[in-house]
C-alpha cells in the first residue's frame, strides 16, 4: 500500500510540475516554436515588424556607427568673430550616406526590441531624424559659443515614440503619429554602461 501511496504521489507531482513548468510564452531560453508570435524570444538587439511578408516578419535594424564628427567650420568662425562669439558652434555627428540600407515602405512602423538585461528599456533610447546631406547623415550632438556649451542631441531632431511591455526584456515601439518620409535612428541615451551604446540603428520610411 505504501509503494502504491508513493508511487500516485510521484505521478501527481510529476503533472504538477509538469503544468509549473510550461509557460505560454516562454522567455529568453525558453521560446516556443511560434516565431511569428512578438513575445517570442529573438536573439537581443532591434527589429522592424516587416507586415508585407509573413514569412519574414520580424527584421534585424543593424548597428551602425558614425563615419565622424563635425564642428563649426570658416564660416561659424567668422560669425563667432563679429558677433562678439555669441554665434552658435554645432558639434554634429555624421552617418556616410545619403540613406540607410534598411528602408521601411510604412510610415507606421512598429518595432519590437529585445533585451537580455532587465535594467535596459526603450525609455534609454531616442528616435532622431537625420539632418539630410547630398552624401550622408546628419545629428547635431551639441552647441557651444565663447560663452557656454551644451550637449545631447538637438531637441528639434527628437521624434516622439511610445512602447509597451509585452513579455520579459520584450517591447514593442511605436510612434502615434506617422512619420514623414526622410531618415531616423534609434540611439542609445541611456547613462548606464550598455552595448548598445556607441552605435545607431538607422533606417529610411519611404513610399517607393
Amino acid at each position: 500500500m505504501t509503494h502504491k501511496l508513493i508511487k500516485t504521489a510521484m505521478i501527481v507531482l510529476a503533472m504538477i510540475t509538469g503544468i509549473s513548468g510550461t509557460t505560454a510564452y516562454a522567455q529568453k531560453d525558453n521560446a516556443p516554436a511560434d516565431k511569428s508570435d512578438p513575445r517570442t524570444w529573438r536573439d537581443e538587439g532591434l527589429y522592424y515588424y516587416n507586415q508585407s511578408e509573413p514569412n519574414n516578419l520580424f527584421v534585424p535594424i543593424d548597428a551602425n556607427q558614425p563615419e565622424g564628427t563635425k564642428s563649426g567650420g570658416y564660416g561659424t568662425h567668422v560669425a563667432q568673430a563679429y558677433s562678439g562669439g555669441w554665434a552658435t558652434n554645432k558639434q554634429q555627428s555624421l552617418m556616410s550616406g545619403a540613406h540607410a540600407k534598411r528602408q521601411i515602405h510604412h510610415t507606421s512602423p512598429k518595432f519590437y526590441f529585445y533585451f537580455k538585461s532587465d535594467n535596459i528599456t526603450p525609455n534609454q533610447f531616442t528616435l532622431v531624424r537625420f539632418i539630410e546631406k547630398r552624401n550622408n547623415r546628419i545629428m547635431v550632438t551639441g552647441r557651444s559659443n565663447a560663452y557656454g556649451s551644451t550637449s545631447g542631441i538637438d531637441e528639434k531632431q527628437k521624434v516622439d515614440f511610445t512602447y509597451d511591455k509585452i513579455a520579459d526584456g520584450t517591447f514593442k515601439v511605436y510612434t502615434r503619429d506617422p512619420l514623414s518620409e526622410g531618415e531616423y535612428c534609434f540611439i542609445y541615451t541611456g547613462s548606464a554602461a550598455s552595448s548598445f551604446a556607441d552605435v545607431v540603428y538607422d533606417f529610411g520610411i519611404t513610399s517607393e
